[in-house]
Order: C-alpha cells, then structure tokens, then sequence
C-alpha cells in the first residue's frame, strides 16, 4: 500500500514538473523582454493629454497605447466584423512584432489623421485570402483606409485593424513601454516621467510583465533544481553509507595487518575509500552551489504576489492574457508540486531509517 502510494505521488510529481516545463517554454516563447504596462485602477477617465504622452515617446523612451473597437469593415460589398486597434506608430517597435507584408503607419500619417490600417494575418486571410494586399482599399466608417503592411501579432483568433489614434473618438488610458536598465530606462525613471503627465500609481497600476514572466521561469527552474538536490541527497547518503562500510573492514582488517599489507593485498578497497571521499565531496560542493541559487531564487520569489487579478483591461491583451493565464496555471502546478515532493521525501525518509534501523 505504502509503495502504492509513492508511486501515486511520484506519477503526481512528475505530471506537474511537465506542466511547469512547459509553461516555461510557452512564457520564454510568447513574451517580449522588458515589457511594463501602465493602466488605470478605475474605468473613468482620466483626462489625460494625449500630447503630454506622445512628448514622452519622442523625446525621452518608446511607448505605445491600444484603444479598442469592435466594428465592421466593408471590402466589394461584402462586411465583416473586425476589431479596430487605435494607436501609435511605434506600436510594432515596444511590442518587438514583425511584418509579413509591408509596413506600419508612419509618425507623419499619425500626425496628419492619414486613413491608413495595418492588418494582421489573420484578418488579412479572412478578408482577402492572402497577404499581397499593400495599397488595396478598404472601407471602415464608409471610409476608404489604405492597407499599408500585414502585421504578425500572434492573434489566431480575432481579425485585427490598425489604424492612427487620431482617426479615433477614444483617448487610450493603457499604454505599454519596454525598460531598459543598460541605456537607464528603470522602472522608477518611467514612473516619473508619467508623473509628469499626471499618471501616478495612486490612480493607475504599474505592472512588470517581464518580472512576472521570469517569476514563471523561476518557478519552472525551482521545481527541477528541488529535485536534483533530493537525488543528490540521496546519492550522498549512499555515498556516505558506502564509505562507512569499507571504514569498518579497513578498521577489523587493521587488527590482523599492518596498513601497507593492507594497501598491497586489498588495494581496491583502499582506492574505494579514497574514490567515494572524492565522491561525497563533489556532491557536497555541488549541493552547496544549488543551495545559494535556490536561496537566492526564494528570495525574488513572491508566491502570493500580483497574479494580475487586481486589474482588468481589454488591451494588449496578447501580452497581458498569455501572463495572467500562466502566471495562475504555474503558480497553482508550483505549490501542488512542492506539496507532493514534500509528502514524497518524507515517505522517503521514513523508509531510510526503518531500514537502517533493521
């Protein structure tokens, strides 16, 4: 029953170290470096100058805004149901997205309200069945847009439209930027060239969405280093167990020969001893380096941190989904994991001394 059972829980263990590799994997895939978004605790507006903010894109670090609008286009008589993405023209550059055709609105047809859209791939399949569609036309509003680039955003879901903010009746109250802290763009040289603007972390959220993501790596990295610190342990006692038994044959066959005898009739039980010394010690000095960097991993640890439910906003959400969903999914497989592989080393344990004792 008992064995049973630790199969039960080394099934478990396993199951959930997979799950926590894999949403490293998808973590490390899926989300651009650096990312930090800004957004409002409430849904009221805030009133803040669009100006002010663009001020900051050009003249001190890259941001960029969504301003979301579920509508229909209209393409040779025929409509479709897209969503349409205000924002600016640096949209593709903090959100590191590449082009499959063309190219993205530029900071002069931002500026002038030029009727310019970039589509994603799927809109772009949807709508046209293809990708070479650079200067064909489209109709939002009963106004024909210009299709300037097909963009690659990730979305497999939803037909997706760019266009310039200033085509818009919406102000954005979201906005996403990269930090930097090579070229000095931290999180507290954002926080107050927003202050500037009148955003403050008293009425919006301030959250790093790279931080979280490492978090989820961390986590991933944890799970597999605890139990490479159990095998090794394990391989210690063993180790250990090991050197003590050829102590005591070396001890009773010093009662009957000298040491020199013994090192010329029994030289392979000389060479274990001196082997498995070497032995306990490279695998004490190796559990002594992952225990720093599972120490040091604890301590940036925060279980119980932000897991983005304090918040609720409909843009970026390729990017702020993906974290919140995994982020939920790790945390949860992490602590199951931990529980399991605490029972499981406790039954281990248990078992050792019974049988040491026997």
């Amino acid at each position: 029953m008992k064995n049973r059972t630790r199969v039960i829980l080394r099934i478990g263990m396993v199951t959930f170290l997979v799950f926590l590799q894999i949403m490293n994997l998808l973590i490390k895939q899926k989300v651009n470096e650096g990312l930090y978004l800004i957004t409002p605790k409430t849904d009221k507006n805030m009133g803040i100058s669009l100006d002010e903010i663009n001020q900051i894109n050009d003249d001190n670090f890259l941001l960029t805004y969504e301003v979301n609008q579920e509508k229909q286009v209209k393409i040779n008589q025929i409509r479709y149901n897209v969503s349409v993405k205000g924002t600016n023209y640096t949209y593709p550059s903090v959100l590191s997205l590449t082009f499959i055709k063309g190219s993205y609105f530029t900071k002069q047809a931002q500026e002038k309200e030029q009727r310019t859209v970039v589509l994603n791939e799927y809109a772009a399949f949807e709508i046209f069945g293809g990708f070479e569609i650079t200067g064909s036309k489209i109709y939002l509003d009963n106004k024909p847009y210009t299709i300037t680039g097909v963009i690659k955003d990730g979305d497999k879901e939803n037909k997706n439209m760019y266009i310039p903010v200033s085509l818009m009746d919406q102000q954005p109250d979201t906005y996403m930027t990269n930090l930097d802290s090579v070229n000095g763009i931290t999180e507290e040289y954002v926080k107050n060239m927003f202050k500037l603007a009148g955003i403050t972390d008293k009425d919006y959220y301030f959250v790093n969405l790279d931080a979280l993501s490492k978090m989820i790596v961390n986590e991933s990295n944890l799970s597999l280093l605890t139990l490479l610190v159990f095998l090794l342990l394990l391989l210690l006692r063993t180790g250990i167990h090991t050197f003590i038994r050829k102590s005591k044959i070396t001890k009773e066959l010093l009662k009957q020969y000298y040491f020199k005898e013994i090192i010329r009739k029994k030289p392979g039980l000389i060479a274990g001893i001196i082997g498995t010394c070497f032995f306990i010690a490279l695998i004490a000095a190796v559990l002594v380096k992952l225990s720093e960097y599972i120490f040091w991993l604890i301590l940036n640890m925060d279980l119980f941190g932000n897991l983005l439910f304090e918040f609720s906003t409909d843009c970026f959400i390729n990017q702020v989904q993906l974290i919140r969903k995994v982020s939920v999914y790790s945390k949860f497989s992490f602590c199951v994991y931990i529980i399991l592989f605490i029972i499981y080393a406790c039954s281990i344990k248990s078992f050792c001394i019974r049988r040491d004792k026997d």
